[in-house]
């Protein structure tokens, strides 16, 4: 169930000077890399991360970020909507959602486009694979549309046909990445079937980040709606409710009218 979001507002709404609450390269570094436990419903994950952030931001992905876990927590909420599903994750960075998600879907690929990121994500991918039988593969995946065009034949060919619901979690970081990250949902939304859809963890740190993922979904004719759920999530929550980020979560999901699907 979701709830229909009214006006995307326009431009002219935006505020170009709100930009405090973008992220900036000020992250402390750290390389190592630690097993984590995190329980998403009824069974539990067990996967490799950074202990913390890196001073680059194409590594943030090492990190497990709260609304990677409210957008997890979703996926557990909704399982019935995954099942026979083929599953792609944007930005996994190393792939909690993606894996949660790999536990009810038919085929899952989860995709970053940083090479070090995925080391992770391939080492946790296999261990899915290996140790709890999920048909589940990693890919790297640039939306710089370039690259994007190159890379997206193969992906589409492990997942065995084009997606039938895209997850992102906490991919709305980088003003630079907004636009190819739409193109990209665009893209692959226009060439799935007609109730296909992207659920999208976002934390609006920036009310212009948000603004402008707005427009750009009302140029790329995406429909948007809220999952309801969210407070509820977070308030059964221990982890995401010691979360600095709590009030700022929400989970969007985007679609194309029936009619745009081709």
């Amino acid at each position: 169930a979701s709830m229909t979001l009214g006006g995307f507002g326009s431009a002219d709404d935006m505020e170009e000077n709100d930009e405090e609450g973008l992220l900036t390269a000020s992250f402390f570094a750290n390389d190592q890399t630690v097993t984590l436990e995190q329980r998403i419903g009824d069974e539990v994950e067990v996967f490799l991360a950074s202990p913390s952030a890196c001073t680059d931001h194409d590594l943030t992905g090492q990190v497990v970020w709260p609304v990677a876990r409210l957008l997890a927590l979703y996926v557990y909420s909704e399982r019935s909507f995954f099942h026979s599903k083929r599953v792609l994750e944007l930005g996994a960075g190393v792939g909690l959602t993606g894996l949660v998600a790999a536990r009810y879907a038919q085929k899952s690929v989860l995709t970053d486009g940083s090479e070090s990121v995925l080391k992770i994500l391939h080492e946790n991918v296999a261990q899915a694979r290996r140790t709890l039988g999920r048909d589940v593969e990693a890919a790297a995946l640039n939306w710089e549309a370039p690259l994007r065009e190159k890379q997206m034949p193969a992906i589409i060919e492990k997942l065995g046909g084009m997606p039938d619901i895209i997850l992102g979690a906490d991919v709305v970081q980088w003003p630079e990445a907004l636009e190819p990250l739409m193109d990209t949902v665009s893209e692959l939304l226009s060439r799935g079937n007609s109730s296909a859809y992207f659920a999208c963890g976002l934390v609006a740190r920036s009310k212009w980040l948000r603004n402008e993922l707005f427009r750009l979904s009302s140029l790329h004719n995406l429909q948007v709606s809220v999952w309801p759920h969210v407070e509820e999530a977070i308030r059964a929550d221990e982890a995401l409710r010691s979360s600095n980020d709590r009030a700022s979560m929400e989970i969007l999901l985007f679609r194309h009218p029936p009619s745009h699907v081709t």
